[in-house]
């Protein structure tokens, strides 16, 4: 898991660098002496040395000459990060807010399918008479599918050389089928909220890749100068359902031609 981790963050900083230096158009730095300024005072108003009237190229120049690069990386150590950098609050708020539900649910899963695993294993000790201490998760797998140890022994046990001991550390016998399958139910129920809270860091990949993306677009954004933009337009669809039996999500990006 940790592997597979650490390879994605890799692929997500490769996918960064590539994919800002493919779209990357150097502009020429307009040097700080050649803005425009505006002093406001008590006795003469506006001291403009231009038209009279307020540049307000002065505050896009300024925000162009943020790094798009520095923003895609923002983003990707936190969703958000990279759009507030580029003074887009309600951006990343969105970010920000989703980045807090999915480790949210992560969280929740993850201490749901803990308090599951106590269940479970309490169960079968009540009802199969087992000693739960020190056995790995394949001795709890086989209790869902054979009624006591010597039916597992027979059956596989003994012919694999796979046979538990004969004695009373691993010794388990159902009290009837509806209580086996009772445990089963509990057990599965586990794993499904931990397969969930892996979900969960998968759907935070995707929200890294989406903030990662808007970053980028908003520094595009910023240096356009040409009157007809591309990107406007577009509408970031984001949807979720994080916390249901199967969870799931979606990201749409739509444009509107109108």
């Amino acid at each position: 898991m940790s592997t597979k981790l650490a390879l994605s963050i890799l692929g997500l900083l490769l996918v960064i660098t590539i994919a800002y230096q493919h779209g990357y158009t150097q502009n020429e730095v307009t040097p700080i002496s050649d803005l425009v300024y505006y002093e406001i005072n008590s006795e003469d108003g506006f001291n403009e040395e231009s038209d009279g009237q307020f540049n307000w190229e002065e505050t896009k120049q300024k925000s162009s000459n943020k790094s798009g690069l520095k923003a895609a990386m923002l983003s990707a150590l936190l969703p958000g990060a990279g759009e507030y950098y580029l003074d887009n609050k309600s951006r990343a708020a969105f970010f920000f807010g989703t980045e807090a539900l999915i480790w949210g649910g992560f969280f929740a899963f993850r201490i749901y399918g803990n308090w599951l695993e106590d269940d479970y294993k309490n169960y079968a000790q009540v009802y199969a008479g087992i000693n739960p201490e020190g056995k790995d998760d394949e001795f709890f797998d086989n209790l869902q599918f054979y009624v006591s140890r010597d039916w597992y022994n027979t059956i596989e046990g003994l012919p694999f050389g796979e046979a538990y001991p004969y004695t009373d550390d691993y010794y388990w016998h159902w009290e009837s089928l509806e209580s086996q399958d009772r445990y089963r139910d509990i057990r599965n129920s586990s794993k499904r909220a931990f397969r969930n809270s892996s979900f969960m860091v998968g759907v935070a990949l995707v929200n890294r890749l989406v903030s990662i993306t808007d970053a980028i677009y908003l520094s595009r954004q910023q240096e356009e100068e040409d009157e007809f933009d591309f990107f406007s337009g577009w509408k970031l669809d984001y949807d979720a359902n994080l916390f249901s039996k199967n969870p799931e999500a979606s990201v749409k990006l739509i444009k509107s031609f109108n």
